[in-house]
């Protein structure tokens, strides 16, 4: 990470010092610069557009933001970074690779929403949460400024799990502090006791279409299950056109607790489907999540699951996972745990990150009556788990339940970068409705 600072105060000139450290940027690195900086995210080489200093000039006088970015060119396609909303409260929000930071106006905002010991925590971050207060105190510039020569690297799903530990604490604790400054922190949440019969405890449910390769696996893995309670499988086959039909067909006719359902929509997405099978009066207590080109780990998941939902009356478990190939050889040697889930806080800290983890187990009870999933086939899982977290207690298994697949023909595999962007944007609208849902909870409380 690079700063760049013009001594004379103006930008439209760079002729003043770089200072080169290692990311991320710290509060230590602003102490020294009373002015506005750029701030370059990595060490890639980054050729400015001729129109650059004019219009970070222009638009920084105007509006004087904290925080200016742009789109850009990378490899001479044009890039456009997911944009700034009062929902982008993720740690890992991506401004591009050049970024203009007005270091006087962010003490200022310091000073005003008294930030106590503000150099305990990463000072981009803390600028993000304090500019959702103030009016463009955050804005992109759709043009593109600058172009980038290099590329964006394969596939990063997993990285904001491996985040450093002491660095996640410090962003948990100012964004605890943003919620309470808004109203939306949640101090504690409820338990749940299921009022209605269900035809048996745990459903399993596996929303897919044109997973040949895969889904007879997933299938026999939910079916498998060894458990001391009546469980199914429901399948919501969102009109396949390849062999997944005639793979499920065979199986329901050899397996009575299994459920194949065609919806009667034909655009319906992964959330539709989702509801769908909830919907259903086959549907179990406990609706348990399994992707259909993925499978549990051994055969006493749902036994593990259904105890955890049966001993605490929660409205949520979530298990761990081990990330495999197409072979179901590790790619990663550790189960994904999502340690930055905590008991005390894990429900006001879900909204800084971007999932909570898998398999996944509801309550049906809530996702029919109180929550249910939009219908989006990225981030669904995302918004019930963000809308129960809020109101009922989640309870954590930290031990591998769940094989992850990663292959080529996952949905979120090599996904456009623009595409990606427009999917965070996603989340970050869906952070947005749950943090007025939460104020309004809270208001209603008192």
């Amino acid at each position: 990470m690079i700063l760049l600072q013009n001594k004379n105060g103006s930008i439209s000139k760079f002729h003043g010092e770089i200072v080169k450290f290692t990311p991320p940027l710290k509060f230590s690195h602003l102490e020294n610069f009373t002015s506005d900086i750029l701030i370059q995210i990595n060490a890639s080489k980054i050729n400015l557009i001729s129109s650059f200093h004019k219009r970070i000039e222009e638009v920084s006088q105007i509006l004087k933001p904290v925080i200016l970015y742009s789109n850009f060119f990378r490899e001479k396609r044009l890039i456009s970074p997911p944009e700034f909303s009062k929902g982008s409260v993720r740690d890992n929000f991506y401004f591009g690779e050049l970024l203009y930071f007005n270091v006087k106006k962010f003490k200022k905002l310091l000073t005003k929403y008294e930030i106590e010991n503000p150099h305990e925590f990463p000072p981009l971050y803390m600028a993000q949460l304090l500019s959702i207060l103030e009016n463009e105190s955050v804005f992109k510039i759709k043009e593109p400024l600058y172009i980038l020569e290099e590329k964006k690297s394969e596939d990063n799903h997993f990285n904001y799990t491996y985040r450093e530990i002491e660095y996640q604490k410090k962003c948990e604790k100012i964004l605890n502090l943003f919620l309470k400054k808004i109203g939306a922190y949640i101090k504690s949440t409820n338990t749940y006791t299921v009022k209605n019969r269900y035809p048996v405890m745990a459903s399993v449910i596996i929303p897919v279409k044109n997973r040949e390769k895969t889904i007879g696996e997933a299938v026999e893995s939910a079916l498998s299950q060894k458990t001391s309670f009546g469980h199914n499988v429901i399948v919501v086959n969102n009109h396949s056109t390849d062999k997944t039909g005639e793979i499920l067909e065979g199986m329901s006719r050899k397996y009575k607790n299994l459920i194949h359902i065609i919806p009667g929509e034909k655009y319906l997405n992964i959330g539709g489907c989702w509801q769908l099978a909830i919907s259903n009066e086959n549907c179990g207590k406990y609706a348990i999540q399994l992707d259909s080109d993925d499978i549990y780990s051994h055969q006493n998941v749902l036994e593990e699951m259904v105890s955890r939902f049966e001993e605490k009356s929660c409205g949520m478990v979530v298990g761990s996972y081990m990330v495999v190939d197409f072979n179901l050889n590790p790619i990663i040697k550790e189960p994904i745990m999502h340690r930055e889930w905590s008991e005390e806080n894990g429900h006001n800290n879900l909204l800084r990150v971007n999932g909570i983890g898998a398999p996944r187990g509801y309550v049906t009870e809530i996702l029919r009556e109180e929550f249910s999933f939009p219908d989006m086939g990225y981030g669904e899982d995302y918004a019930v788990s963000l809308a129960i977290s809020g109101k009922y207690k989640v309870e954590r298994i930290y031990k591998n339940l769940y094989l992850c697949r990663r292959w080529g023909e996952n949905t979120d595999s090599k996904i456009d970068e623009n595409k990606l962007y427009s999917f965070d944007e996603y989340k970050d609208q869906l952070r947005h409705i749950e943090i007025k849902r939460r104020i309004k909870r809270n208001s209603d409380e008192k």
